[in-house]
């Protein structure tokens, strides 16, 4: 069941003492991204006390007692070009964790975590009682060490897939005398679809962190049958294709998905022929969603000129997300 308006009134999880203070600074962005096009959250803080999942908006873009904000990149070689996760706001450094390895969770399992599930991070004392903490940090990238004092903006480590993760991400988590805080929620004495907020970011990071009903993680061109894992790893960036390329394919890759969701990839040739046009739909909630069409070479070979490919998704009868993608045969 999709945990929509889910309760009328909800009491904080974190059953935050009444007389609770705000943190000495508010909450920049803890990333240097691009937050249109390279970087977007992808998990919110559950806030629903039950065994369900609601985050902040009232939606499903959470799962069961998620404690962190989950700030991923598109893809490995994003990662690997560096993104850089910096301190949300003055402090004192109070532990960092570095050494393990940026490898996804489901290749090695949970065991062999052996309970460092946060992977790579590092943890801030804010004062009066407010602490954060940056997990999944990549291998080698942490730049700090314990005892350090930190202004906001100071550079921490980069983003990795250390931990348990399966995808290249930060997870930042605010907590307030131990207790974890949604600093889209901020400390309020009840929580409710209608009732008003008391964020703890910066009006900056604010805006730069709209509530998404949809993203697109990424979308290309492939001369190949499209495999997900390249995907994964960034390996598809197609801005032209050989006349004699065995396949033309066209991929999209979703994040926030909701069953249900309607889609459709098309690829139109040069002179403005449609080409293919390939419907689908969704049928469960999920975290990230993967399609992708394609036609095989005539025997004449591809044309020479710009193919234009787009994707549209509709969610309750609105489209809620498109994107164009165009490649050129020479």
């Amino acid at each position: 069941m999709r945990p929509v308006a889910l309760l009328a009134a909800l009491a904080l999880w974190w059953a935050l003492p009444v007389a609770a203070q705000d943190p000495p600074h508010l909450f920049q962005l803890p990333v240097e991204c691009d937050m249109q096009e390279v970087c977007c959250v992808q998990l919110y803080i559950d806030i629903d006390p039950t065994e369900g999942a609601m985050d902040y908006a009232c939606g499903h873009l959470t799962y069961d007692a998620s404690t962190g904000t989950d700030i991923r990149v598109r893809d490995l070689a994003d990662m690997d070009r560096g993104i850089p996760v910096v301190a949300a706001a003055p402090g004192v450094v109070l532990q960092i964790r570095d050494g393990m390895d940026d490898v996804s969770v489901t290749e090695i399992g949970v065991a062999a975590l052996e309970g460092r599930f946060a992977g790579n991070g590092v943890g801030i004392d804010h004062g009066s009682g407010w602490f954060t903490q940056y997990s999944h940090l990549r291998k080698g990238s942490i730049r700090v060490k314990a005892g350090d004092e930190v202004a906001a903006g100071t550079p921490l480590g980069l983003i990795g897939l250390s931990g348990r993760t399966n995808y290249p991400h930060v997870e930042f988590t605010v907590r307030y005398q131990g207790e974890v805080v949604d600093p889209f929620v901020g400390i309020i004495p009840e929580f409710g679809c209608d009732k008003p907020r008391r964020p703890l970011w910066t009006v900056q990071a604010l805006a730069a962190m709209p509530y998404r009903p949809a993203w697109l993680i990424n979308a290309g061109f492939a001369d190949e049958a499209v495999r997900t894992e390249k995907i994964r790893r960034g390996e598809y960036a197609l801005t032209t294709l050989p006349a004699d390329a065995p396949v033309l394919s066209f991929w999209i890759y979703y994040a926030n998905v909701v069953g249900g969701d309607q889609y459709e990839l098309a690829i139109t040739a040069p002179d403005g022929a449609d080409m293919i046009r390939t419907p689908g739909s969704v049928d469960k909630d999920q975290f990230t969603f993967y399609a992708f069409t394609g036609l095989r070479r005539p025997a004449e070979g591809w044309s020479a000129g710009t193919y234009r490919a787009t994707f549209s998704l509709a969610r309750d009868g609105r489209e809620v997300l498109s994107a164009e993608r165009n490649i050129k045969v020479q």
